[in-house]
């Protein structure tokens, strides 16, 4: 069993949160605004999710510190919120943990990818990228997809491939 936190509460975060959790990992879905998290735990579904179920047992949380001591975590917000979450949850990271990165698109500006910024934010912690072809509407629907994962360290790639 993996300890993963999902940092991003939106489609894509929370699918892949479910698909962690039923491969029996400890998952914990982090939001930087408490208020989208009273939403989907009043509803029992996200609005970016709709008829799907999130699970009451689903841990969630507005907290940054979640990322501390996680074997996993993944980066899962907008591109043009990866630099500041990834500085957000700097401070917190422990050694030993893989941040997998699922933002796509360069950063404005910098034109860098979203890899690059991460592991600028992030310096000495390995930077794996999950990517589609695949839809959040499949994954949380338990559908079969299919993702890809990059990383300049195979190992990393490879582990975050079991995992997941």
């Amino acid at each position: 069993m993996a300890t993963i936190t999902i940092l991003g509460a939106g489609a894509f975060g929370l699918a892949l949160a479910l698909l962690c959790r039923s491969a029996g990992h400890e998952v914990t879905v982090w939001s930087k605004f408490p208020e989208e998290i009273e939403e989907i735990r009043s509803r029992g579904e996200s609005p970016k999710l709709p008829g799907v179920t999130i699970p009451p047992e689903l841990k969630m949380t507005s907290d940054i510190g979640c990322a501390a001591g996680r074997d996993i975590v993944l980066i899962g917000v907008p591109s043009a919120f990866v630099r500041s979450t990834a500085r957000e949850a700097a401070p917190v990271l422990t050694d030993g943990t893989v941040i997998v990165n699922t933002s796509k698109g360069l950063e404005d500006g910098t034109y860098k990818r979203m890899s690059e910024v991460i592991g600028e934010e992030c310096p000495g912690y390995p930077v794996v990228t999950l990517t589609g072809p695949s839809h959040a509407e499949e994954e949380s629907r338990g559908i079969p997809t299919t993702v890809a994962v990059a990383c300049g360290d195979v190992k990393y790639a490879e582990y975050v491939q079991e995992i997941m």
